[in-house]
């Protein structure tokens, strides 16, 4: 016999024996189910939708997004160095 099973009660016997009071008898059927069927789950899973900017890099060829990231990093060092950033 398992090491489980040997120090767990024996839930059929309780729930097939009538001379056993009624809830024990229900809750003994009750373990009996959750064990077979398992705990249903009480989380709803949901995906994040994507940000429409990520979307949007993901559609670019990595050449576009080199050209980008080096336009934003001069823009941040000209930021860092108070001058205009271009076009703006």
């Amino acid at each position: 016999m398992p090491l489980l099973v040997s120090w767990t009660p024996d839930f059929s016997e309780i729930a097939l024996d009538s001379t056993a009071p009624t809830g024990d008898r229900l809750r003994a059927i009750e373990q009996i189910e959750s064990r077979a069927l398992g705990k249903p789950k009480e989380t709803v899973a949901t995906e994040a939708a994507e940000p429409d900017e990520v979307a949007a890099m993901r559609a670019m060829t990595p050449e576009e997004r080199r050209i980008l990231l080096r336009l934003m990093n001069e823009a941040e060092a000209e930021a860092a160095r108070g001058a205009p950033a271009a076009g703006g």
